[in-house]
């Protein structure tokens, strides 16, 4: 066998362009956030509409890792994720009151627990059109 045969079948696979198992997480529970948000008046929050703040997010991201078995990232690494997915425009990040924010700012304390995400249900669906576990979190 040749050096390149070799390297080949050694070498990592290839990402596909699907999403880190963290990042699929987060945007399946936005779904749920914003599905959720449909059917309740007491949670107005649909991340179209209105914002979906971080905490809640992060609250929500928690609750579908221990119910699956997932592991979760820690309330520090969760923004620097939802930087990643507005790179890929998958999400909007905001600060404050609706103020959009860049992912290459990063965010102080104080705007961390105000800041927010918006997204767009039907991009985020097809993101993650072949994952085997969406509808057993989203539709929970």
């Amino acid at each position: 066998m040749g050096i390149l045969a070799i390297s080949k079948a050694l070498a990592p696979k290839r990402d596909e362009g699907g999403l880190p198992i963290q990042q699929q997480l987060i945007l399946a529970t936005l779904l749920r956030l914003h599905r959720r948000a449909a059917h309740s008046r007491t949670l107005p929050i649909d991340g179209v509409q209105a914002a979906v703040p971080l905490t809640t997010l992060y609250d929500e991201y928690r609750k579908v890792c221990e119910d699956k078995g997932f592991l979760w990232i820690d309330r520090s690494e969760l923004s620097s994720v939802c930087g990643m997915l507005e790179d890929r425009q998958l999400l909007s990040m905001t600060q404050g009151a609706g103020t959009p924010s860049s992912s290459k700012r990063v965010m102080s304390a104080k705007t961390k627990n105000k800041a927010g995400l918006f997204f767009d249900p039907k991009a985020t669906e097809i993101a993650l059109r072949n994952w085997e576990f969406l509808e057993s979190i989203v539709g929970a």
